[in-house]
């Protein structure tokens, strides 16, 4: 052993230390990947996660077209400043995707509509719903029974005709009361056309922030429009901007 320290020299250390970095280099190399070497089908799933994904390495024309669906991306993912301008068109927006709730208020201005893209009927068409008419207060006829609706500008109109057996005792009671959302910000005095034993006269009808539709005044009060319930009491033309 004394032999073989004393022939061991420094220049022998060097040669064998030269030799084994030699040979880890070499089997570096030998697991070296080409390119394009790793495919789809050699990557377990799942086992690329966001983190291991550099910031902007995945790019547009990395993602294969309708490779991205709805599933695939996360509640509240997209937001605005992520939308390059005009990205999204027209052709893009599947029908009634867009309702009144997704818009924010004073989202569409003048300028974000498009010349002659809302026409007159777009603005005056309604869809009245019949109302349930309380207290004993009845259509009349073949009149339009009472019904409200409510236009593109967020109007709300009423038509159609009640009348009450119950006479004048019947003055300052419900007729029929609004679901929110047609509903005034603050309560309302209107006057409807009235028919009663041949004579024409008008009629208070109040309408609240509640949603309550009341022809005429409380009994207890002077009600100097001489509303008659057992007459015939008109909506028409009554409107208002909801609340």
């Amino acid at each position: 052993m004394k032999g073989l320290r004393q022939r061991v020299r420094p220049v022998h250390v060097i040669a064998v230390v030269a030799l084994f970095l030699a040979l880890g280099g070499a089997a570096f190399a030998a697991v070296k990947l080409g390119k394009n070497a790793v495919k789809t089908k050699n990557i377990a799933k799942s086992a690329v996660t966001a983190k291991k994904i550099k910031n902007n390495a995945v790019t547009t024309k990395k993602i294969k077209d309708n490779a991205v669906t709805n599933p695939k991306i996360a509640d509240n993912a997209v937001s605005t400043n992520k939308i390059a301008d005009n990205a999204v068109t027209t052709g893009k927006i599947a029908d009634s995707a867009v309702t009144t709730g997704k818009i924010a208020d004073s989202a569409v201005t003048g300028a974000k509509v498009a010349d002659g893209s809302i026409s007159e009927s777009d603005l005056t068409s309604i869809s009245f719903t019949a109302a349930t008419l309380q207290n004993g207060w009845t259509a009349v006829g073949t009149s339009p029974s009472p019904s409200f609706g409510k236009d593109a500008l967020g109007f709300v109109h009423l038509r159609g005709r009640t009348r009450n057996p119950g006479g004048t005792g019947a003055n300052g009671t419900v007729a029929f009361t609004l679901p929110a959302g047609d509903r005034p910000q603050e309560t309302e005095l209107f006057t409807g056309p009235e028919i009663f034993g041949g004579y024409s006269a008008v009629c208070d009808v109040t309408i609240d922030p509640s949603g309550t539709v009341t022809p005429g005044i409380s009994s207890s009060e002077t009600n100097p429009n001489g509303c008659q319930p057992l007459g015939t009491i008109s909506f028409s033309g009554i409107s208002f901007k909801a609340g």
